[in-house]
């Protein structure tokens, strides 16, 4: 190899160059030295020199992406250079006519086990004399780097061709020997950069006019959020815009003025990407840090740095939306819709004080503030709030301003405050279980870290954790509460409405409350045993109708572990009838109990 004495590293705008290039081919001699193409992945540097290729001729295009030897490389170019003329000699549709000839060869000579070997095919390959080459994907090359780079040399010194060697220098393997080979081979380096306008251009092109007319509408917000973003790779920006399609598809958005369509986006641009780059992973928006301690910044809380229009706290969906749009594809209309219409962005009407109180930042002076903490607390007092996610929120936010002295109070204080506020809510039913309200019933809710679209603030304190705790405790006695009433409440319908006791217990309808619930469990066997005499043979008949069908359930896989704990009741509960049958004192209902039993019982 001989050195050359031009190894410079040029940063040029993309038409500069390709004026380099143009003047790298237009030397009538060898130049002795190869042209890198570098990079980033995803900058279109393959883009870039393909569609600088397309107006010139005698040039052959070999990726080195997986190439294990030479011989395969050889092999690549002997291909190449049989299409190549193939298309020189009777064009396109020769060009297509010869790759199923050299398929078609290949083939045969596969079946019939003739090894070609690929040195000897390299003497054939003289054609690629005074020819442009063209190696892409160097550093996706699985041969040492300077055995690729070494036989590269030959094409330079030996034959005098011009080469363009593509690459992404960051993900060379062995840099140290690439450099001492580098300095040897190639003069020139020309660094190839994004081009942003470009790239929303080809997107726009290829869109539905309603998409190509979003993106031009907020093409100067997507430019700057992709600036910012500082990340060079074109195709992330393509698949995020190629994705709009479904973000425009939220029906609601319709009733979004153009400020707040653009506010939605920018999110929405800002997590896509730094989704993308592996700098947001699933999760991460739920431990947004709240706390006013100096503390490195990292991941998620990095993002209002990096975009000025950025503010983490308000996001109009909450965190586990934007986690299921963002990582798993998932647009459900209607949550989406009920998030967006709750938002501050929706609707013009005030904020509600709390919410204002949550947004604390934005006050310019601490009057301000306390004015907005006074409306509250007095609300708080009054008993006015009873939706208990916003008291999680307005626990959490009392503590935090406790812990940095803007109120009195301490976060003990305030911890017994927020629990004999939950205990008033519970007594005056503002706190109760419900069967159709799935959304109280889930008690895993009170371990989310955020609700009506904003992250609790105070998450990390000792007290408002054990606030939680006592949310939970609270949430099961009123379960256990509203479970014994339910019982009750079947009790009484075996006796009065035995057809509503079938549609509630069996299972067998749309009806059905307590698929997932132990209810039995919770009605005394021996109260139930004692109705029993009450009944006609039509109520016992749907009496027992409705609990052999419910032990269906018992080997349900959605069921069986939950209704688990009724089976011993079941047990129990037959054991007490069986006694009945034997013992009650009037024989001519020991006789129906008994035949009513043994119909559904009898092979149980």
């Amino acid at each position: 190899m001989k050195k050359t004495n031009n190894t410079d590293t040029i940063k040029l705008s993309n038409q500069e160059v390709i004026k380099n290039l143009n003047y790298y081919l237009s030397l009538s001699e060898s130049p002795d030295y190869a042209v890198l193409i570098n990079g980033p992945w995803g900058s279109g540097k393959t883009f870039f020199i393909k569609k600088f290729l397309k107006d010139i001729d005698n040039c052959i295009y070999i990726s080195l992406y997986g190439i294990s030897s030479i011989d395969e490389i050889n092999t690549r170019i002997c291909k190449e250079s049989f299409l190549e003329i193939a298309k020189s000699k009777t064009g396109e549709t020769g060009s297509k006519i010869a790759k199923k000839i050299l398929t078609l060869v290949q083939s045969i000579l596969h079946f019939f086990n003739i090894d070609i070997n690929p040195k000897n095919l390299r003497a054939l390959c003289s054609f690629t004399k005074d020819k442009l080459i063209i190696f892409d994907d160097l550093e996706r090359s699985l041969m040492d780097i300077r055995e690729t780079l070494g036989f590269i040399n030959y094409f330079v010194e030996h034959q005098g061709n011009k080469v363009i060697i593509i690459a992404n220098e960051d993900d060379i393997p062995d840099k140290e020997n690439y450099h001492i080979v580098k300095e040897k081979l190639i003069g020139k380096t020309l660094t190839v950069f994004e081009e942003l306008n470009s790239t929303i251009l080809s997107v726009i092109e290829t869109s539905s006019p309603r998409i190509k007319l979003f993106i031009e509408t907020h093409l100067q917000t997507i430019k700057t959020i992709f600036s910012q973003s500082q990340c060079h790779n074109l195709r992330i920006l393509k698949h995020i815009l190629k994705n709009l399609e479904r973000f425009c598809d939220i029906k609601v958005l319709k009733l979004f003025d153009e400020k707040s369509i653009n506010y939605l986006l920018v999110i929405y641009l800002i997590l896509s990407i730094e989704s993308n780059t592996g700098n947001l992973k699933k999760g991460d928006m739920a431990f947004t840090d709240f706390s006013f301690e100096e503390k490195e910044k990292k991941g998620f809380d990095l993002f209002e740095y990096k975009y000025p229009s950025f503010y983490r706290y308000q996001l109009i969906l909450e965190y586990d939306m934007w986690d299921r749009i963002i990582f798993d594809g998932w647009l459900e209309e209607k949550s989406i819709s009920r998030m967006i219409k709750n938002s501050d962005f929706f609707h013009s009407k005030k904020r509600p004080e709390w919410k204002n109180l949550w947004h604390y930042n934005e006050f310019k002076s601490d009057h301000e503030f306390h004015n907005c903490y006074k409306k509250v607390k007095l609300k708080l007092d009054a008993k006015q709030y009873k939706d208990i996610y916003i008291i999680i929120h307005l626990a959490g936010m009392f503590m935090q301003f406790s812990q940095v002295n803007l109120i009195r109070q301490s976060p003990v204080q305030l911890y017994k405050y927020f629990c004999s506020y939950v205990d008033f809510l519970i007594k005056r039913k503002f706190f109760t279980y419900k069967v159709e309200d799935h959304l109280f019933n889930d008690r895993s809710r009170f371990d989310e870290s955020h609700s009506h679209g904003l992250a609790y603030q105070g998450y990390d304190i000792y007290e408002f954790k054990e606030f939680i705790s006592y949310l939970k405790k609270a949430h099961d006695n009123t379960k256990d509460i509203f479970y014994h009433e339910e019982a009750n409440n079947l009790l009484q319908l075996i006796v009065e409405d035995i057809e509503s006791f079938y549609v509630y217990i069996s299972g067998k309808t749309s009806e059905s409350r307590f698929n997932d619930i132990p209810i039995l469990t919770y009605i005394a066997s021996k109260k139930l045993v004692a109705c029993l005499p009450k009944l006609d043979l039509k109520k016992l008949n749907l009496l027992f109708s409705a609990l052999t069908e419910r032990t269906k359930l018992y080997n349900h896989p959605q069921y069986a572990s939950i209704l688990e704990p009724e089976k011993v009741w079941i047990d129990i509960f037959k054991q007490q009838v069986e006694k009945m049958i034997k013992n009650y004192k009037v024989k001519i209902f020991r006789l129906k109990l008994g035949k009513c039993y043994m119909s559904y019982f009898n092979n149980q």
